[in-house]
């Protein structure tokens, strides 16, 4: 039985049959026979290809030379000691021009400070003829193209990895991403990946507020050196951060999942209670429990953590 060629080129191809019946005596001899016309015979032929003989009823072997523009006739046969067989079926295999394969992969080397990432990609098939140009293609929509969206042409050629580093891009908008390779036939386009540089800052905006809040800890220290702490920060560059007052905190409490990071400990806040006693560590300040969300009080010379925030600009 003569199976659907596979792998179709410009010249070339993969044909595929399969042994039915091993005969009496088995088969020695196993292949194909192709021609221009209908029903090719070994004495009719264009060409003769022949295949190992193995315990396996499927085989396989890969015809060349074949020319654009033309339909060819192929049929599996097996020759024992009674004769040639042909399978009783043909297929037609017509040369073709094929697409690259070629597949996105993950975004990597994600810079915040420079506004940086490297997009990735692999070609898995050079196409047929071999492609000339690869790279990626990203926009604020959904499947960009090279014809619509901004192009990032990649070096290098042949199958397997390649890679691009695009600079300056905007932190605040959502890139939709796509490997691409192009041949004579037309453009591949491999899956789409995004890259959301907000799910990268080391801090994140609260919704429906305009709190910005740092993603970590800064660490545990008495109440003085953590307003320090956070008045000098100068996480991702900002230098405007502040340790968060108790309303601002209880909001924090609220959102803590959302935000990531916290222990179930006691965060600080600015907030005195009752009147200044000339010192921190002798005056009280205002805490939140990130345990259960409660408030209390105590002398500033105890060390909870920080968290720092900032108004949004």
């Amino acid at each position: 039985n003569t199976l659907e060629a596979t792998n179709v080129r410009t010249s070339s191809a993969v044909l595929i049959a399969e042994i039915l019946t091993s005969g009496v005596p088995s088969y020695s001899e196993r292949g194909f026979v192709y021609a221009l016309s209908s029903n090719p015979t070994l004495e009719d032929t264009l060409g003769k290809l022949t295949a190992k003989v193995t315990e396996e009823n499927m085989y396989s072997a890969t015809v060349t030379g074949l020319e654009l523009g033309e339909e060819y006739y192929v049929r599996g046969y097996a020759i024992n000691e009674a004769g040639a067989a042909y399978s009783t079926n043909e297929v037609k295999v017509t040369p073709k021009r094929v697409l690259a394969v070629v597949t996105t992969k993950d975004v990597s080397s994600i810079d915040i400070d420079s506004k940086s990432a490297t997009f990735n990609g692999t070609i898995v098939d050079e196409g047929d003829p071999i492609y000339t140009e690869r790279g990626f293609v990203y926009g604020t929509v959904h499947n960009p193209t090279v014809e619509d969206d901004t192009k990032k042409v990649a070096t290098g050629s042949g199958t397997g990895d390649f890679s691009a580093n695009v600079r300056d891009m905007d932190l605040s908008i959502i890139y939709y991403i796509r490997a691409y390779a192009i041949n004579e036939v037309g453009v591949a386009y491999g899956q789409e990946t995004t890259l959301n540089f907000e799910d990268h800052l080391p801090y994140v905006k609260l919704p429906d507020t305009n709190l910005v809040v740092a993603r970590e800890d800064e660490g545990k220290a008495p109440l003085k050196n953590a307003i320090d702490m956070c008045a000098n920060s100068t996480l991702a560059g900002l230098t405007d951060w502040k340790l968060p007052s108790k309303t601002e905190l209880l909001t924090i409490y609220v959102n803590k999942y959302y935000i990531g990071g916290f222990t179930n400990g006691r965060y600080w806040t600015p907030n005195l209670h009752g009147d200044y006693q000339g010192s921190f560590a002798n005056s009280k300040y205002w805490y939140v429990s990130f345990g259960d969300g409660s408030t209390d009080y105590e002398y500033g010379s105890n060390s909870y953590y920080v968290r720092c925030v900032r108004t949004a600009d």
